[in-house]
């Protein structure tokens, strides 16, 4: 049963969901792994080295999560517009 206004969702529509946001989903999760395979390489390079990689991997993730902010407010503004009939 529906909610008056709210669309039925079918289950083509689910699996199609399903398959862009997991390919995504993966992604997000896979950002801070990096971060640990790029510590366990560097470490054998000595602590100079390994300070750089964690201060790098400190902005990576600061830059992703900007950009994930961003893709987000995009995403709902443009969505917002054409419900509207509008144009971006």
């Amino acid at each position: 049963a529906t909610v008056e206004g709210e669309a039925d969702t079918s289950v083509e529509d689910e699996a199609e969901i399903i398959a862009i946001a997991g390919p995504a989903l993966l992604n997000t999760l896979l950002d801070p792994f990096l971060s640990v395979i790029d510590t366990f390489w560097v470490s054998r390079l000595g602590v100079v080295p390994l300070g750089a990689v964690a201060a790098s991997s400190e902005i990576f993730t600061l830059c992703i999560a900007a950009s994930l902010a961003l893709r987000e407010s995009a995403s709902s503004t443009l969505s917002r517009l054409f419900a509207c009939g509008r144009e971006a």
